[in-house]
């Protein structure tokens, strides 16, 4: 127990991260769809859960704006401080810290004495009593962005610091909190006991944080904390992207507000195909990526920009032949897939219906993921910020005109405007980055080769499926996308497993 306790306490090498982050972000989505199921048999597609996912928008939202932007901004600066001076380290740490109390807590102030008002903005054709419901769901829950951007920072710390089975393992914490809480609430509050339940999990990973992270935090307070010329410089960087976060959020807030026009269930089936589609994205692409972003930071950080452009472009190409096959394979069997997951209680037919088809509108967005992702990042990291507010206007104004345009296919109209902008912002950046940084990562080659085998599976599928027993349909799809997922892999796969054989000897 101690040479573990004693290993993971020293810093962790990529490869180990990667582990770390791929294995635990697994166990926690695996969780988190069990929560899912929780949630659809207790409450379905109600009106009641349409008002809390409402609610939690703003109170979620509000935190991730400004610190996903500072901890963005902060990483790449803390690994040069770590590098170059690192007796200030933990002061710089502690600075964007005590920064995010400040701000947050504003925001929490904000939603706890205008509540009535950002339930109108967030949904304006819901009727007196969906609002009544709504508002009071925010009130409850106005504390809620100081934790989550606690939370944020701290997890940035131990990234940093190469602690990513630390940073990792916090994840799973929240599952392990909520779903008992909604099984207890839920009987006697109702959809408040959902809103409930995701509050104390949210604070329980804090107060976890706090004790993996307290090593790294400086308690000694000075004008610095707030005034120092790291602060400054963070916050100057950060502004372009609280900007693009915010419209970020705004974007949410008009595809909520279009959706709140529209049969009772709309709201509810789009977030429930969010999560799902935030499920596959953590475990296949996003786990990588937190590991990665510390790599390129740190090759950024010594101007080795030529292997950091053919390092970006060996993460997309692994990325495609992990996602092509599963995402062909989800357009294919989403009814079923949703059938098996939810329908049960009051979760039923048409429950299942709308979800299965927002998750099909919403599934090619993870195509365009691995580019925006590490496209942006690397603008971050060489503080070119600014550029990423032109993105973030246009994926506003597109989503806004494409939302109206496609309101008439309902829910499944907001779920194709999310895709299409997606796609549309992914070339702008792509664009961007390879003209102000010379840094290109899509190879048109690639990107082709990983579709063309999936695609005409998906094509013959769909011809054949009424021709064929559906039971035996499914399992020669299943197996079709599994030996394409196989054979993109085998090297990968085989390289895992080589590694993981030489670390137990």
């Amino acid at each position: 127990m101690k040479r573990i306790s004693k290993f993971i306490g020293k810093p962790q090498s990529i490869l180990f991260g990667f582990f770390s982050v791929t294995f635990f972000t697994l166990i926690s989505k695996i969780l988190g769809l069990g929560r899912e199921i929780v949630l659809a048999s207790s409450f379905g597609t109600s009106w009641h859960l349409d008002c809390v996912i409402v609610a939690m928008e703003p109170t979620i939202q509000l935190g991730m704006i400004i610190t996903t932007a500072l901890s963005t901004v902060m990483l790449p600066i803390y690994i040069d401080k770590k590098i170059k001076d690192p007796e200030k380290v933990k002061s710089y740490g502690t600075s964007i810290l005590f920064a995010s109390i400040l701000s947050l807590t504003v925001f929490g102030a904000l939603l706890f004495f205008f509540n009535k008002e950002i339930a109108m903005i967030f949904a304006p054709k819901f009727s007196t009593e969906k609002l009544t419901y709504t508002a009071k769901i925010i009130l409850y829950l106005s504390p809620m962005p100081i934790f989550i951007g606690l939370n944020t920072i701290m997890g940035t710390i131990l990234r940093a610091e190469r602690s990513f089975f630390q940073q990792a393992i916090v994840q799973v914490i929240f599952n392990i909190i909520t779903i008992p809480l909604i099984i207890f609430f839920s009987p006697s509050l109702g959809e408040t006991g959902y809103a409930l339940s995701w509050f104390l999990g949210t604070v329980s990973m804090t107060i976890v944080f706090f004790f993996l992270t307290k090593k790294h935090i400086s308690f000694h307070i000075d004008k610095n904390i707030f005034f120092g010329k790291d602060i400054k410089e963070t916050y100057k960087l950060s502004l372009p992207l609280f900007l693009g976060n915010g419209i970020g959020s705004v974007n949410q807030i008009v595809d909520k507000a279009f959706a709140s026009s529209l049969a009772t269930g709309s709201i509810s089936s789009l977030r429930y195909s969010q999560n799902l589609l935030t499920m596959f994205n953590s475990v296949f692409v996003s786990s990588f990526f937190t590991t990665a972003y510390t790599k390129i930071s740190e090759m950024a950080v010594k101007s080795d920009f030529i292997n950091l452009e053919f390092l970006l472009k060996n993460i997309c190409k692994k990325s495609l032949n992990v996602i092509v096959p599963i995402t062909f394979w989800i357009i294919l069997t989403a009814d079923r897939l949703i059938q098996l997951l939810f329908q049960r209680g009051d979760f039923n037919d048409n429950s299942t219906s709308m979800v299965s088809v927002a998750l099909i509108s919403y599934i090619l967005i993870i195509l365009t993921t691995p580019y925006y992702t590490l496209s942006a990042n690397v603008l971050v990291i060489l503080k070119k910020t600014k550029l990423l507010t032109i993105v973030s206007v246009t994926s506003l104004l597109l989503n806004t005109l494409l939302d109206y345009i496609f309101l008439g296919f309902g829910h499944t109209g907001i779920a194709l405007s999310t895709t299409f902008v997606s796609f549309i912002c992914t070339i702008i950046i792509l664009i961007i980055l390879q003209r102000k940084t010379r840094i290109n990562i899509f190879d048109f080659k690639v990107f082709l080769n990983s579709l063309f085998i999936p695609l005409l599976i998906l094509l013959f599928s769909l011809l054949t499926k009424q021709y064929i027993d559906e039971l035996l349909w499914l399992s020669l799809v299943t197996s079709a996308y599994i030996f394409i997922f196989v054979k993109n892999n085998l090297y990968l796969l085989k390289s895992i497993i080589y590694k993981l054989k030489r670390r137990r000897k």
